[in-house]
């Protein structure tokens, strides 16, 4: 199968690396030559272009059975994702509609939901999003519904080389803000990785919107409470102070059971099996910087 993932970065290339031992040819789709070397190096074909013009969809159309839209903003403004998510977007399905048969999957983000009140959230509930990038994301999921395809809506990612309340915590600050008790959801990298490819070998599961996060929400304080018995540090103390984005203020608990009853199983189905891989002496979070070379 001819698979294009639009995106190739943090998710897209631990798919990319899981779908080439099986035989697929694979194309990823970048915006740097950095990245590109990188794909490069994995034994894949790159394409180094802006995902956001339609001029460069219609060069690298390609005749494509499979898209994964899976680009990443870095944190970026409400006008770079309707630029990314949406009109990228757009610009995609255009060019692979010359296809009948593709099929569509993208990825989303659970800040759609904007529940503060730490219910259970499922698919099925309302979304109302409390910032603007996240209802821009709604309207790039409408996009590839509209399509056939699926959507999956990641938790907060982490992974090898990224984790924002690990490396928090190992930067030993004394006080840290926001409400303690609030929930977060978080998904581990590999996991989501490994969502995207059970989507692809399984074609029969419906397609439509669907949660992709670990077993277990858990609270900041229950996080840090583990870290600190974990590594014998001293538990940090939480200032109290608010978060100043409006994200800071979500408190939900996101279920995985729609995804889990199609087969797929999360191999961290918590942060403590996913952060004990993380808490490893080799572990990027953890080796310390090394000396510059002496010249």
């Amino acid at each position: 199968m001819k698979i294009l993932i639009a995106g190739c970065g943090y998710v897209g290339l631990a798919l990319a690396r899981r779908l080439l031992p099986l035989g697929h040819q694979i194309s990823g789709w970048v915006s740097s030559p950095a990245s590109a070397q990188t794909l490069h190096q994995a034994g894949l074909h790159a394409i180094m272009a802006d995902l956001c013009d339609a001029a460069s969809w219609k060069e690298h159309q390609g005749n494509y059975d499979c898209l994964v839209y899976c680009p990443s903003t870095k944190g970026g403004s409400a006008a770079d994702y309707q630029r990314i998510y949406v009109q990228g977007l757009q610009h995609a399905l255009s060019a692979l509609h010359t296809r009948a048969s593709h099929r569509v999957f993208s990825t989303s983000s659970t800040s759609v939901y904007g529940q503060e009140d730490g219910s259970w959230v499922d698919e099925s509930s309302p979304t109302h999003p409390n910032t603007e990038t996240g209802a821009l994301l709604l309207e790039a999921e409408s996009l590839v519904l509209q399509s056939g395809g699926s959507t999956l809506r990641l938790s907060a990612i982490y992974g090898p080389g990224r984790g924002v309340l690990l490396r928090r915590f190992l930067d030993g600050p004394t006080q840290l803000p926001g409400n303690p008790d609030r929930f977060l959801n978080q998904i581990h990298r590999d996991d989501a990785a490994q969502a995207l490819l059970h989507f692809i070998e399984h074609p029969e599961l419906p397609p439509g919107i669907y949660n992709l996060s670990d077993d277990a929400p858990a609270t900041q304080r229950e996080i840090y409470h583990w870290l600190a018995q974990t590594t014998s540090r001293a538990m940090p103390e939480f200032s109290g102070q608010a978060l100043p984005s409006k994200r800071g203020q979500n408190h939900r608990r996101i279920s995985n059971q729609k995804l889990r009853l199609t087969g797929w199983l999360p191999r961290y189905p918590s942060f403590r099996e996913g952060y004990s891989d993380l808490l490893r002496p080799d572990s990027p979070l953890t080796t310390p910087p090394q000396p510059p070379a002496s010249t």
